[in-house]
């Protein structure tokens, strides 16, 4: 998928959401066979945001100087989870001189899948719905409160996938989680609204799939010389759709209907692909 449709292998991505997935599942999928205690995962959890913290914030950058005090804290390119991905796989990197999904940032990776983890031994362990319900919400939102307080000295950063990061869109997560187990599992509200969630859900890593590789499919393939077919479609149909804005949101929500098609007839013909 990194090198569609091309394939140059000289300069070929290794890192990537799914490798991340990968990763993040191995490790987490080793720990559950090891234990299924909650009292190891939480303090595995905590102990991965702490130190991933102290990593960036103390650990000298090679040829620059110590984060905060040589350099700023949190540098776009001067930081260490960069550094490392630069010397390991230098002109493979998504952005150049640094990488999204790159090696070190599979730590706090780790911590998000944690939440899961706990998440789910908590839905698996309360026996009544109601008490499932307020743990959810309890639990999301000391999340989200403890992200915005980290925010204020270790920022919100999904490049870096900062432990601010990891609490804020994890108590998030868990906050939609909640209203979505109270609508669909207590309330029974499983009308027509479902069925495009059902239909992405059941098949969603071939549905990610399939959009990147569509994705990377309009934007290299050319109408005249120098506009691709996305740029095409956009700047002809829905640019000037009351504000370039509106009309990117249109564009997306037309891009998430092609994708829809395929998984539809995947969804009718009862076809689903498992990794």
């Amino acid at each position: 998928m990194n090198g569609f449709p091309y394939f140059h292998l000289d300069t070929l991505r290794f890192y990537g959401v799914l490798q991340r997935f990968a990763v993040c599942y191995l490790l987490c999928a080793l720990l559950q066979l090891a234990t299924d205690r909650i009292a190891p995962r939480a303090i595995l959890f905590f102990a991965i945001l702490i130190g991933y913290w102290a990593l960036l914030r103390f650990v000298p950058i090679p040829g620059h100087g110590i984060p905060g005090r040589d350099i700023p804290f949190m540098d776009h390119d001067l930081n260490l989870v960069a550094w490392i991905d630069r010397q390991l796989f230098p002109h493979r990197l998504f952005e150049g001189t640094r990488d999204p999904e790159g090696l070190l940032s599979d730590l706090p990776a780790v911590a998000s899948t944690l939440i899961g983890l706990l998440t789910g031994a908590w839905i698996m362990q309360a026996r009544y719905q109601t008490r499932k319900i307020l743990g959810l919400l309890a639990f999301g939102a000391a999340l989200v409160l403890a992200g915005l307080g980290w925010n204020q000295t270790f920022p919100i950063n999904k490049r870096l996938w900062t432990s601010s990061y990891v609490l804020y869109s994890g108590g998030l997560s868990i906050l939609l989680l909640a209203a979505f187990y109270y609508i669909v599992e207590i309330r029974q509200n499983r009308g027509r609204w479902t069925y495009p969630i059902i239909v992405f859900g059941t098949n969603a890593i071939t549905a990610y799939v399939f959009s990147e590789l569509l994705s990377s499919a309009v934007s290299v393939f050319k109408v005249g010389v120098t506009q691709s077919l996305q740029e095409y479609v956009y700047s002809n149909f829905f640019i000037h759709m009351i504000n370039p804005a509106f009309g990117s949101l249109l564009y997306s929500l037309l891009f998430v209907m092609v994708c829809f098609i395929p998984h539809w007839l995947l969804y009718r013909n009862r076809i689903f692909i498992k990794l």
